[in-house]
């Protein structure tokens, strides 16, 4: 099935909305998306003004990213160029936070958990105080426990205290390194 919904994305076949971003248009099915996300259905089907727009603009995403959701919207899959092994790292791994941020906006639970889970499977040594960031920030709660376990362990702690991110993590989200410290204490 997803095969199909997969060539109704690719095609515009019977959409009835554009949603433009980044200047880029993606023709689209209101039904498929407000199945997906409760948050495109109170858009696309509730009071707000969206709901009668045939052309819809979304701010605060990239087109790129957009296009990943929209095709784990209509697929249930997460595109195989993010799983671990494929491709640059660093590149993987921040679209990834891209893409939890995108399915976070449009609560898509289930997306926000596999790309975690992406995250973590690739994560490097000073990669993790990111992915802690990430998890808090997303509501990530399987990937923050990950990290904070990972971050606590002593093998790992005096390693990953010495990364730039370890640090600036210290300096944009405090109330994790209490967390941590805390883990670590008990």
């Amino acid at each position: 099935m997803g095969k199909d919904f997969s060539v109704l994305l690719e095609t515009g076949v019977g959409s009835d909305v554009s949603l433009t971003v980044d200047c880029e248009v993606f023709p689209v099915h209101r039904t498929v998306l407000a199945a997906r996300s409760p948050v495109f259905r109170a858009e696309l089907f509730g009071s707000m003004a969206e709901s009668t727009m045939s052309n819809i603009t979304i701010e605060g995403i990239s087109a790129p990213i957009f296009r990943l959701m929209l095709q784990y919207m209509y697929t249930n899959v997460v595109p195989e160029d993010l799983e671990p092994g494929n491709g640059n790292l660093a590149t993987r791994f921040m679209t990834l936070v891209q893409l939890i941020a995108a399915a976070d906006r449009y609560a898509l639970d289930r997306l926000k958990l596999l790309c975690a889970r992406r995250i973590w499977d690739s994560a490097m040594m000073d990669a993790v105080p990111i992915a802690l960031a990430c998890a808090d920030k997303f509501h990530c709660p399987e990937l923050k426990a990950k990290c904070l376990e990972f971050m606590s362990a002593p093998q790992n702690s005096r390693l990953v205290f010495a990364t730039p991110a370890y640090i600036m993590l210290g300096a944009k989200s405090p109330h994790l390194i209490d967390e941590l410290r805390q883990k670590i204490r008990d």
